[in-house]
């Protein structure tokens, strides 16, 4: 494995340069440490999974949003161009580490496939997650967004509540939509998590925010479920 441990150091120093070091570093250990955790304990992660979860915001900062159009075509243009962009880097680096693009090619394009996100199922997802085509790939969208929820989501919250400012007391305005948007982004973010995914986010990471974003994602999971219950019954019809 001493190959894979070169990539995954040439990619630390990658992180490193995030010139708000150490964020790069510490996402893609909490990403890391998360397809371990969703793991069954007797199946590590693949070689694959673990390069791609090292790799998923890789230079991330180099591709800002503010380089695409506003609106959410112009986001969909700058995903889609940062996940290729991910994906390109983690094959420079691979070889790099010393894999070979023949002999290796199913390793490079199963990496590729999880950070281009080509065999993840749209929601709703099955309750069964024997069902899924490809759990592997739902595994590392889980760990994804457990992340997000364990690192970024409450800074990420604090934009869509007016604050006041320390020195006036004012109240500085949230981004447009408030607390209604940001529970349709939690909404969105749970429709995209398996069972299992779930489960740990619930008992692991919602009673750790504050009273308010709890009933926020409490408020959001139930719309969620809801209509992923009532999206059911009317296929069973």
């Amino acid at each position: 494995m001493a190959r894979l441990d070169k990539a995954l150091e040439l990619l630390d120093e990658l992180h490193a340069q995030d010139p708000s070091h150490p964020h790069s570093l510490e996402y893609h250990r909490s990403l890391a440490h998360y397809t371990r955790h969703l793991s069954p304990s007797a199946s590590p992660p693949s070689e694959a999974l673990t390069l791609a979860a090292n790799a998923q915001h890789v230079h991330r900062w180099k591709r800002p949003r503010t380089e695409y159009p506003d609106g959410l075509a112009g986001y969909k243009m700058w995903r889609t161009a940062l996940n290729k962009y991910h994906a390109d880097i983690l094959h420079q680096v691979m070889r790099s580490a010393g894999y070979d693009d023949q002999r290796d090619a199913p390793l490079f394009a199963r990496t590729r496939d999880l950070l281009l996100k080509r065999t993840l199922q749209r929601p709703p997802l099955p309750a069964d997650t024997a069902l899924l085509k490809d759990p592997e790939a739902h595994l590392f969208e889980d760990a994804i967004c457990l992340t997000f929820l364990a690192r970024d989501f409450a800074s990420f919250a604090a934009e869509y509540q007016p604050s006041s400012t320390a020195t006036t007391g004012d109240q500085a305005p949230a981004r447009a939509g408030g607390l209604e948007k940001l529970g349709k982004i939690v909404s969105r973010t749970w429709a995209k998590m398996t069972v299992r995914g779930r489960r740990v986010a619930v008992d692991e990471l919602v009673q750790t925010l504050d009273p308010e974003l709890q009933r926020v994602v409490v408020e959001a999971v139930t719309q969620c479920e809801e209509a992923e219950k009532e999206a059911a019954v009317a296929h069973s019809d």
